[in-house]
This record gives structure tokens, sequence and C-alpha cells, in this order.
């Protein structure tokens, strides 16, 4: 079992070090809340439900300040 913990952990830190000199693509929070609210998580639903909410409430704002 010892030996497979040492295995493990060589294995990750292996992968890391290749790992490191890659840039890695930036997301906005938004499409973050999107991955995880269609990952199927338990709860993530919610998620999307907030990101709904919130984008009526842009859109109801949006719709008064055009009225002016």
């Amino acid at each position: 079992m010892r030996i497979l913990t040492i295995l493990a952990t060589a294995a990750m830190l292996l992968i890391l070090a290749a790992c490191e000199g890659e840039e890695v693509e930036e997301v906005s929070d938004r499409e973050r809340l999107e991955a995880i609210g269609n990952s199927g998580l338990p709860g993530a639903q919610g998620i999307n439900r907030a990101l709904d909410a919130s984008d009526a409430m842009d859109a109801r704002a949006e719709a008064h300040d055009t009225i002016r």
C-alpha cells in the first residue's frame, strides 16, 4: 500500500511538471458558472436558474433605460 502511494505521488508530480509551461485560456465568471450549472452536480441547476434570473433583470433594466 505504501508503494502505491509513493508511485501515485510520483506520477502526479511528473504530470504537474510536464504541464507547468502550458498557457491556460482564461474563462469569464459567466462561462465558469455555466459550465458548473451544466455539469450535473447536485444543486448545479440552481446556478442556471440564478443566471436566468440575472439575465431577466438585466433585460428589464436595459428596457427601462431605453424608455427615457
